[in-house]
């Protein structure tokens, strides 16, 4: 087992170019306030601007405030600057452990005030280009931003300001998309997730998430939208293996708001003994590597389950092991490590079931493929 981990981390970093593998001078935040200025002062090119303003009309056009990927912007762009933001990109990126998996984690946000109404300044050559900045968004006072001049500004973190200001962030949602399609390779890899060929066929039972709410957390201003993905683990179906999988929740935005996503969230074709963990991990932290966050848990689910015997107890002791190797920073509040469900079983539904940690709950539905056993609402 343990070699096995170790061919998985050896894999994954040789998604990484050794260039982007050795340690930078600077810190992402520092590499992101360079950006930022960077992105103020480019902003007084009118091609440059102009550019920026048409995606995000586009955007606001379908009904999307999510912000637009930097790499969107500097395609048509070149110069010694348009190089920096790119190489900035490219870094955080790798940092991030998605070389090879994302076009670039950067994304710049248009914060705009209530009485705007949704509409969009006719310039963007004179706005503050803000920073989200590192560490624990509650102890916040002000967060850093930048003129057209490479002056900084000190934003007030928990007022909104009365005008429009661009915000630099990593793509939470983005990332993740990419990180858990990096992460099931990985599990695949190392022979902890395996996908039975009729686990949709009709006939398949599953396990449908109908409902969920998260707890009221209050978000200051500069922040985007959450973003959550689900491990499902327990055992493979006749065997003393573990089975893992990620899947994304791009739904999930907000606390303090039910959802009804209906998504399948156990395919029991792949789970043995009727029961399996579910567990949600929300934000995008600085420090989140998904290739390092791959191999920590395949090495401590298979570290767990070589001393458990299989049954119950073993599947709880999967979802703990995942919990164990899970980065403290991602551990550190209700913010980052959403909750836990443990031993969800096979043909049950559950109304409003609270998580381990009293942060969630969520309502399941059994659902035979074929049929309309589990109706919407």
């Amino acid at each position: 087992m343990t070699t096995r981990t170790t061919l998985l981390a050896a894999l994954l970093s040789t998604a990484m170019p050794l260039s982007l593998q050795a340690a930078d001078t600077q810190t992402p935040q520092q590499i992101k306030e360079d950006t930022a200025r960077t992105i103020a002062r480019q902003l007084q090119d009118p091609a440059f601007s102009d550019a920026a303003l048409r995606l995000f009309t586009a955007q606001a056009s379908s009904g999307e405030r999510d912000g637009i990927p930097l790499h969107a912007l500097t395609a048509r762009s070149h110069g010694e600057a348009i190089a920096r933001i790119d190489d900035a990109n490219r870094q955080l990126t790798a940092t991030k452990g998605l070389t090879g998996w994302s076009q670039g984690v950067l994304r710049l946000r248009l914060y705009l005030p209530g009485d705007a109404d949704g509409r969009l300044p006719a310039e963007l050559d004179d706005v503050l280009v803000a920073v989200e900045p590192a560490g624990d968004e509650r102890q916040l006072t002000s967060i850093p931003a930048f003129d057209a001049h490479g002056k900084r500004h000190e934003l007030d973190a928990r007022t909104a300001p009365t005008m429009p200001v661009l915000v630099l962030d990593v793509d939470s949602q983005a990332s993740a998309r990419a990180g858990v399609m990096l992460m099931n390779q990985a599990l695949r890899q190392a022979n902890l997730q395996a996908r039975d060929a009729g686990a949709m066929a009709t006939g398949a039972e599953l396990t449908v998430l109908t409902g969920i709410r998260l707890k009221d957390d209050e978000e200051p201003w500069f922040k985007g939208k959450a973003e959550i993905f689900a491990i499902v683990s327990g055992m493979k179906p006749g065997k003393a293996e573990p089975q893992i999988e990620i899947k994304e929740m791009e739904y999930l935005d907000y606390d303090n708001t039910t959802y009804a996503p209906y998504q399948d969230m156990v395919s029991w074709a792949d789970y043995g003994l009727g029961m399996a963990n579910l567990q949600l991990f929300e934000r995008d932290q600085e420090d989140l590597n998904y290739q390092e966050l791959a191999s920590k848990v395949a090495g401590a689910v298979q570290n767990h389950l070589a001393t458990s015997k299989p049954g119950a107890s073993a599947v709880t002791a999967i979802g703990k092991a995942i919990l164990d190797a899970m980065p403290s920073s991602l551990l550190v509040d209700s913010n980052d490590y959403v909750d836990s469900f443990y031993l969800i079983e096979k043909g049950r539904s559950y109304t409003d079931l609270a998580g381990a940690g009293g942060n969630a709950t969520a309502s399941f539905c059994p659902h035979v493929v074929g049929t309309d056993d589990c109706p919407r609402q």
